[in-house]
Order: C-alpha cells, then structure tokens, then sequence
C-alpha cells in the first residue's frame, strides 16, 4: 500500500488532477461529491448516491472511464479492495461557441456561462494515452497484472428536464464577485500596511474559498492556491513602493517554509507561515510609509540601504529609477534637506559603526562592506563623522 500511495501523489503532481486510492468508500465519495459536482441535477454520476450504486455494480477487473455530459471525465477501477479514482479531468479545452450550444440544448440560463467555465477550466486537460499510462502505473503499483482488466467506456445523459438545475455556490457570479472583493479588501490592507487588517481579511478569503478547487484540494493549502496568495501580495506591495527584492526575500521564504512541510499537508502550520508573511511585509511597508517623503525619494533611499556596499551615484540611481539625475537630486535636497552624496556617507558610516560594535571584522573588511575600497579615505570620511577613527570608536564604545 506505502508503494502505491507513493504513485498516487507522485501522479497527482504530474497529471495535475485529483488521485483517490481508498477504502473507505462513503466518505471519500462524499468528498468527491462536495469538491467535483457543479449541480446535483447536471451531473448525478458526481454525486455520492449515484457511486456508490455505481460501485456495488462495478466489476473488480474492469477499467471504467465515464464522461458526464458538461464534458469532465473520470476513470474508476478497483485495485483488490481499493477503490481508485482518477479525475475529474478534461480532453478538451475551453470553447465559449460550443459551450453556447451545449447550455442552449440543456435549457440552462447563458447567465450561467461564466459559472460553467471556471468550473471546466478548474480541470486539467488529459488525453487518453496519458491516462492509460497512469492507469497502468497504478495497477502495477498495487501489485495486480493490467492484461487482467478490461475497458469500458460509459457516457451518461441526461435523463430528466435539467432547465432549473441548482448550481454549487461556488461558481455562481455571486459568490466570485464577492470573492474578488475580499481579494481586493486583502490587497488594500497590505499596501496600506496594516497587517492586522490584513490578516482578518486573510481568515475570511481562507474559510470562503475552502470549498473552491483550483486543480485539486483546499485553495490555501495546495501549491495553486499558495502561489495565487504569493502573487496577490507581492503586487500588493510592489504598489506600495517596497523594494521588489524586499518583498522577493520576504515570499521565497514563505514558499521555502511551504514546501519545507510536505506539500503543505499541515494546513495549521501553512495558514501560521501566510499570516507570518504578511506580519513581516506590512512592518516594511509601514516603515517605508512613515518616512514623509515622496515615492521617488522613498524608492532612492530604499536603493542606496540595499546597495551601500556597490558604487553609488546620482545618476545611477536616477537610471534605476527611470528619472533625470537633476531632478532626483532636486527632489531628494527638498524633501531630506540633504545632498544625496551626504546621504550616502550618512548610511554608510552609520553601517560601519553598527559593525564595529557588533563585529570582529577587520577595520578594512567593514571599510570594504559598506563601500569604501579605499581604507584611508574610510577613516577620513568615519572620523569626519564620529569626531574619531573606526579603532577609537570601538575601543570607547564596544562592550
């Protein structure tokens, strides 16, 4: 069994779909029912009542591969007493014409469209040779012969008036509407800074979206919904003017910690690492957002702590930040009553003291780290500075 599951996870990764190998019958059918079926009336065979009649029928060596009519697909076959489900899947992509026709001849609301196509478009597309290939490793894995089972492929339709056929909430317009809102609410919280905000917003997208499936299992808790939530805050703070490799250090970290957890099978300890991410993103913003300066000043001092030890000019950092030299020079000694080149020195002196307090490095090496090649010049422009050179500094101050 350890070896099968093994396959089972290693196939959901690459087919991007949903792998069930269980035993227990009724509650994984019931999942099934609560994560795949877009209505009850659409598709009887995703529901838990219709596989489970469908189970106590089935033969123990005989690979079933079953479409529904709103075009999804799904393989079913038994390994001993396991029950294996591949799918939902689907082997064809998104056609809004056909899919026009396909809700004209149903009798369904064309107010339903968008709802269909994120439904649809959840899935992956698969073809046939791919999934036989799957089909084949699992038996395999499970121990049994494939030349021991036969094919069938089964087509259900309709078998009732579906005009009024109830749809998951899930895809409704509603429900995406206010989806997108929180989203927005969410990202609004994390350009102004504030985290507390933030995260109570994060709660509410968290409980709302449990039930929605990207390509397989719980929004915030599977790689999809984790790259999603990384993606809508890093824009958030790159429009609030944080340093792109800030925020870069800050979100590969959280997905190193995510994957560093299995997969994120924890669902405790991955929401802990979210709210951890946006705590650490909202404390820079809210520090860049409290120095009373313009974007552009904001941006340059941001580049000059991030760069103190590279050459630094005006108009290298008027480059970076797609400006003229003589108009950040302006703007900087208007809003910091300070020349940039002062500024420079401020910082990195400043730097260097830090060091020589917390740190045996060398004179040189500290000299050399905030981007002085020069050491002379370093103690000239240090004492300048402190009133006295790097070595007095230390010996007065160091504990």
């Amino acid at each position: 069994m350890e070896n099968l599951l093994i396959v089972k996870q290693l196939l959901e990764t690459i087919l991007s779909t949903p792998v069930i190998v269980t035993d227990d019958l009724p509650g994984s059918l019931k999942s099934f029912e609560d994560e795949h079926c877009f209505s009850k009336t659409l598709q009887p065979i995703n529901t838990a009542s219709y596989l489970h009649e469908f189970t106590d029928e089935m033969d123990r060596n005989t690979i079933y591969e079953i479409y529904e009519p709103l075009e999804t697909v799904k393989i079913m076959f038994f390994l001993g007493n396991y029950l294996v489900i591949i799918g939902p899947y689907t082997e064809t992509e998104w056609d809004t014409k056909k899919s026009e026709r396909l809700l004209a001849v149903l009798g369904i609301s064309m107010s339903y469209l968008t709802s269909y196509e994120l439904y649809k478009c959840h899935y992956s597309i698969i073809n046939f040779e791919l999934i036989m290939r799957a089909v084949k490793t699992l038996i395999e894995a499970g121990g049994f012969c494939v030349s021991d089972y036969s094919y069938r492929k089964i087509k259900k339709t309709f078998d009732e008036d579906v005009s009024s056929a109830p749809i998951s909430k899930e895809y409704t317009y509603e429900y995406v509407n206010r989806r997108y809102a929180l989203e927005n609410e969410f990202m609004h919280f994390i350009q102004t800074g504030d985290a507390l905000k933030a995260k109570e917003t994060l709660k509410k997208l968290t409980l709302m979206t449990q039930e929605l499936s990207y390509t397989k299992g719980i929004m915030w808790n599977n790689i999809a919904g984790a790259s999603c939530l990384r993606t809508i805050i890093r824009i958030a703070a790159t429009q609030s003017a944080l340093p792109p490799i800030i925020i870069d250090a800050i979100t590969q970290k959280y997905a190193q910690n995510l994957y560093s957890i299995g997969n994120f099978a924890h669902k405790h300890q991955s929401s802990n690492f979210a709210y951890e991410l946006v705590d650490e993103l909202c404390t820079e913003i809210e520090k860049i957002q409290k120095q009373k300066y313009s974007a552009i000043v904001r941006k340059a001092i941001s580049f000059i702590q991030l760069n103190l030890g590279h050459t630094l000019s005006v108009n290298l950092i008027a480059a970076e930040l797609h400006i003229t030299a003589d108009y950040l020079a302006k703007q900087f000694k208007k809003e910091t009553d300070t020349l940039i080149r002062n500024y420079i020195m401020m910082e990195r002196t400043k730097k260097a003291a830090e060091l020589l307090l917390s740190t045996r490095l060398t004179i040189q090496d500290i000299s050399t780290y905030v981007g002085y090649v020069d050491n002379n010049y370093f103690v000239k422009v240090f004492k300048c500075h402190y009133g006295m050179t790097p070595t007095d500094y230390r010996k007065k101050y160091a504990i």
